[in-house]
């Protein structure tokens, strides 16, 4: 369903951006802390430096200043490593904690560097001092624990983090997808003899209420067209009823005695004009079922209105003798009309038919 698609979306969404969150967090805080430890180095070896220009001209060759060194509180490594060389990498001072070190001394001039001593990292750096190697280090064991930390706890978080949000989402788009099903429900016992009913239009002012306001308004058109087609079947059926109930009676009428020829043949004039008559409504019925639309365009011609309803009283007299009626058209005066005389003549037709019968 579209609820499990969006949250299987969001929770593979918000997955990486957890990643991508947690890479970049992780990168940051250990960036800061080799930036904060490579400050503590540089400070340092400042204070060694001091020390060398200040204590070493003193005390010449005698070495007292390499005996003072690891006293002096300004320089002591407290919990990092010193370590002394001269030129040719002879060791001549280190801190106790540099017992673990080798003896290969740094040779890049004023670098940072992370070394891996024992199993515990360092960040190292060395320099020159006249015609000394220095070498300063202290552990990241400490900010390796808080990031270690800082991992582990991401770890067991973001899978029950996911896991919640995964419900949430699952939860809020089942609810915002209720009016859908609502919806669906109304469209589906929606039939051809129910065309009045409606969806439900839901209060919210979004997507969703715009669906089920242009749903309804199709709705209308439909109702609004299927109206029009029985309207239009109900006429066709009253147009062909009139012919059909001419030819019928004139059947009638013939077979029910003997007649001269000239009585059977008008009566056969008649059958054939209200075949034709038939015939021509077909094709205009076939005519606006290709169309696609109840309306077309009439071909208007002039035409003799007196003649066509001469002709239409005198089609249906068989059916007004039948009811008693006589017919007098002798006073009728010829009226030139322009029109669709095939629409006329349905139309005078139809209304015979109602007076005959009404």
């Amino acid at each position: 369903s579209i609820g499990v698609q969006l949250t299987a979306w969001f929770t593979c969404l918000l997955a990486g951006i957890l990643v991508l969150t947690g890479a970049g967090v992780w990168l940051g805080l250990r960036a800061s802390v080799h930036a904060a430890v490579d400050r503590q180095l540089d400070s340092r070896l400042h204070a060694v430096e001091a020390y060398l220009r200040m204590r070493r001209p003193h005390d010449g060759t005698n070495g007292r200043w390499l005996h003072e060194l690891g006293e002096d509180s300004m320089v002591a490594p407290g919990n990092g490593v010193l370590r002394m060389a001269d030129a040719s990498g002879h060791d001549l001072f280190h801190s106790p904690d540099a017992a673990e070190w080798s003896a290969q001394i740094l040779v890049e001039d004023a670098k940072h560097a992370t070394q891996v001593v024992g199993q515990r990292r360092f960040r190292v750096l060395t320099a020159t001092e006249a015609d000394l190697i220095v070498q300063l280090a202290l552990p990241l064991h400490p900010y390796d624990e808080v990031t270690e930390g800082f991992f582990a706890t991401g770890l067991i978080a973001s899978p029950l983090f996911l896991i919640a949000a995964a419900v949430s989402g699952y939860w809020l788009s089942r609810r915002a997808l209720r009016p859908v099903d609502a919806i669906i429900d109304a469209a589906q016992r929606i039939r051809s003899s129910t065309l009045d009913a409606r969806l439900p239009v839901p209060a919210s002012h979004d997507e969703l209420r715009r669906l089920s306001v242009t749903l309804n308004t199709m709705l209308d058109r439909l109702q609004a067209e299927e109206r029009k087609s029985r309207q239009f079947t109900a006429d066709a059926s009253h147009e062909l009823r009139t012919p059909v109930a001419v030819i019928r009676a004139t059947a009638d009428v013939t077979s029910s005695r003997p007649r001269s020829d000239a009585a059977h043949q008008a009566a056969w004039r008649v059958v054939q004009a209200q075949a034709a008559r038939v015939t021509r409504m077909v094709d205009d019925l076939l005519q606006l079922a290709r169309a696609d639309a109840p309306e077309r365009r009439a071909a208007s011609a002039a035409f003799d209105l007196a003649d066509e309803v001469r002709d239409v009283c005198a089609e249906i007299a068989i059916v007004a003798a039948r009811a008693g009626l006589q017919r007098d058209t002798a006073s009728l005066e010829a009226a030139i009309f322009r029109g669709d005389a095939d629409g006329i003549r349905r139309l005078l037709a139809a209304l015979l038919d109602n007076a005959i019968k009404y």
